[in-house]
């Protein structure tokens, strides 16, 4: 997540871009919504469990600007260091180029308090959803609406060059497969996995669809198996490691683990170290650890402390998404511990525009600032029903 972000190119000088102009529908049989097909008796089904899939908190690095429609991050500003999705600034990550850590993104919500201070709201590394609308849709906008305008997305050229640096790591002589969860009732996750996938094609991969339901555990081999009883060698599944780690095979996917040194069987994208920059513990390691830093916000775990009496706090589940779970409280209030594990930070409102509730995300791909993607709320806690708003540089 950290690195300086290259300039934007200069406005009228634009590149040829082929922003998922193919992405298509997966085909049968291996469709991520098809139904789990008719396996051997040595398989079985790893993810059936029935839950409702929330989206991820989408976007990343620290805030860009008091103005988020007009501005590109400044130089400097704190980025993610995975190869291929935006992450939480100033996060360390274990040694460029790992093997387990092909493409990957990370997002971080951000903004501003008021003040021309930028602060960072909430990480996530692990599911890049909202990475459709920030890469494509918001720039083909900008080209019909402002011609000769400008915009901070370097996303979709940034995803392909990632993967074709990352080639070389993935097990040889077996397609990539891009899972989601079937569960999965909007259909975002489903169109991000394929626009993900596309990049990955223009990249020369080769690729296979897959949902997570269809996935197949063969007890004679102790191997990963696709609804064709082929082994899985390397998937990006969007899908994320606090369910994984949980479900009820988590077991074979922690024994079998490819971490890039030919120990394991199956390597999974996103990395499951992803899981701790996803985790908002960090948020309050990293005021531990950086007290008092401009870009950061007050958080500690054992409760509000002094927030109670000063700022007032927002309590957030450690693993929570899209707003789930989140609760404010204005000073003065009691400081009661929430039951669950939570973050408890300085409450922070996020700026208004026109009664909008705006706040800002950037994406990193390959330890660089690709992108920046804005979204809008009717409340003041961004949740699932969030506006992307797209943004030009005139």
């Amino acid at each position: 997540w950290n690195a300086a972000p290259s300039s934007p190119a200069p406005a009228g000088s634009r590149p040829s871009r082929s922003r998922g102009s193919s992405i298509r529908s997966p085909g049968t049989p291996t469709a991520p919504c098809a139904p789990t097909g008719t396996r051997a008796p040595t398989t079985s089904s790893p993810w059936t469990r029935s839950r409702r899939w929330r989206r991820s908190s989408r976007n990343c690095t620290a805030c860009v600007s008091r103005r988020p429609s007009t501005s590109s991050p400044p130089a400097g500003s704190p980025t993610s260091a995975s190869p291929t999705r935006a992450s939480s600034a100033w996060s360390p990550r274990p040694g460029s180029g790992v093997p387990n850590s092909p493409p990957s993104t990370a997002a971080s919500t951000s903004g501003t308090t008021g003040r021309p201070r930028r602060s960072c709201w909430s990480t996530n590394a692990d599911t890049p959803t909202s990475l459709v609308e920030a890469a494509s849709p918001q720039w083909f906008w900008m080209e019909e609406r402002f011609p000769g305008a400008d915009q901070w997305n370097s996303l979709h050229e940034r995803l392909v060059d990632a993967w074709k640096k990352q080639a070389g790591l993935l097990p040889p002589g077996s397609p990539l497969y891009f899972a989601h969860s079937s569960a999965d009732e909007l259909g975002e996750d489903l169109m991000t996995v394929a626009y993900l996938k596309e990049t990955a094609e223009q990249a020369g991969l080769a690729t296979e669809w897959l949902s997570m339901e269809e996935i197949g555990w063969d007890r004679l081999s102790g191997r990963f198996v696709d609804n064709g009883l082929r082994f899985i060698r390397s998937i990006f599944k969007l899908y994320p490691w606090e369910w994984l780690t949980t479900d009820r095979f988590a077991g074979h996917v922690l024994d079998t683990l490819d971490n890039g040194g030919g120990t394991g069987t199956t390597l999974w994208i996103e990395p499951a170290w992803k899981m701790l920059l996803s985790n908002k513990a960090l948020l309050a390691i990293l005021w531990e650890l950086y007290p008092g830093h401009p870009n950061l916000l007050p958080a500690h775990l054992d409760g509000p402390r002094e927030l109670a009496d000063t700022t007032g706090w927002v309590a957030k589940p450690l693993l929570g998404r899209e707003g789930a779970g989140v609760t404010l409280h204005e000073p003065g209030t009691d400081p009661v511990l929430r039951d669950e594990p939570c973050c408890y930070q300085q409450l922070a409102p996020l700026p208004t525009f026109d009664g909008n509730h705006v706040v800002l995300g950037a994406w990193v791909v390959e330890d660089e600032s690709a992108g920046l993607g804005i979204r809008e709320s009717s409340g003041p806690v961004t949740d699932e029903y969030a506006r992307f708003l797209p943004h030009v540089i005139l």
